[in-house]
């Protein structure tokens, strides 16, 4: 099984976050585009649904039920909206939490969905995915890194 593309994918992004590397996502979110465009959304959305309950934070599980839409739904969405709520988020005094910094780049990632930039989404989404795996003070948390791992397993590969 040594040259199987899954697993290899799967070892990438594990050593990428052991060496501390900052788009350690990156594989994971090429092969959920992969699957469908915006597919990356929906893994990301799963994610922080999960890791909004396990850290307790309420802010950030209003946040995910806000930003929760159906794929089919993006057409109706105003790409500058999202930005706007984007920057909201980002200098909302109420939660300076990773986990909300999170939530703000996947809102910039459907406006760049919206506006058709693939790469810029992309990157949004390794952003908020990235962003899982440390802490406040930007000290590696494996922890998160795992439910990001664990979740893209489940969903890929079960």
């Amino acid at each position: 099984m040594k040259n199987c593309p899954i697993i290899e994918l799967l070892e990438s992004t594990k050593s990428g976050f052991e060496q501390g590397e900052v788009f350690w996502p990156m594989l994971l979110v090429a092969y959920c585009e992969q699957m469908g465009n915006g597919e990356a959304l929906v893994f990301a959305l799963k994610v922080y649904a999960i890791e909004s309950r396990k850290r307790l934070n309420t802010y950030v599980a209003n946040l995910v039920e806000e930003i929760k839409i159906d794929l089919p739904m993006l057409e109706e969405l105003d790409a500058e909206q999202m930005r706007l709520r984007s920057r909201e988020i980002w200098i909302d005094p109420r939660d300076r939490s990773n986990e909300a910094r999170g939530i703000s780049h996947l809102f910039y990632a459907i406006a760049y969905l919206l506006d058709d930039k693939k790469k810029h989404y992309q990157r949004a989404i390794v952003g908020a995915l990235g962003i899982l795996s440390v802490d406040n003070f930007n000290t590696p948390n494996e922890e998160g890194f795992k439910t990001v791992y664990n979740m893209f397993v489940k969903e890929y590969f079960q």
